[in-house]
């Protein structure tokens, strides 16, 4: 399999003038006689930071609404001024059970802008938006992600999943959480259709 897709942004952002974009670039390949089905992947994605937050022009992507899930499990970061050198390994050993393990490496896209986490408009009222911007001090480095996601369908309609992720914390972490760096997150979910 493969993917290529590309975002281009331009317009104003509040008094400035917005100019950003994102890129994703992916393949793969399923061995799909083989016991667990192995579909093996690799792809880098890159979400545009603005090099000189001071200036008159915008230039982070911004992820509108829409999770950027598909490409970040962890909320600790998203699309926006981003790098994302990954591989991930997906297997089924029977058709109701998917398992899927990532490794991502992340280092934002400019060193000068922020940190950028969350997944869009969280609540109707109230101050928080839903993303959260962190001074990235001059760093680049985010750091390793390594997680695993379980998925199980009860039925045609019912699924249950799991993830869990550990980020080992690069540069930038260090300097925001200098007590430790590391970070674990773990989440489970039934999801139903209708």
């Amino acid at each position: 399999d493969g993917v290529f897709w590309l975002a281009i942004q331009e317009g104003d952002w509040y008094d400035l003038g917005h100019r950003a974009g994102a890129w994703d670039i992916e393949g793969g390949y399923q061995w799909k006689n083989l016991w667990a089905k192995p579909w093996l992947r690799i792809g880098y994605f890159q979400g545009s930071g603005d090099p000189n937050p001071g200036d008159t022009l915008h230039e982070t992507f911004f992820q509108i609404l829409p999770t950027g899930r598909q490409y970040a499990f962890f909320p600790l970061y998203n699309m926006m001024n981003n790098r994302d050198l990954f591989t991930e390994a997906i297997f089924k050993p029977w058709k109701p059970l998917t398992l899927r393990t990532d490794w991502h490496l992340l280092a934002l896209d400019k060193r000068g802008d922020r940190l950028y986490g969350g997944s869009g408009a969280g609540q109707e009222k109230g101050g928080i938006f839903g993303y959260f911007g962190r001074n990235s001090f001059g760093k680049s480095g985010v750091g390793n992600l390594l997680d695993l996601s379980v998925a199980y369908d009860i039925t045609s309609h019912l699924n249950v999943s799991t993830y869990y992720g550990h980020l080992f914390g690069g540069s930038v972490l260090e300097k925001i959480y200098p007590a430790g760096h590391n970070a674990n997150f773990f989440f489970a979910e039934i999801s139903l259709k209708l």
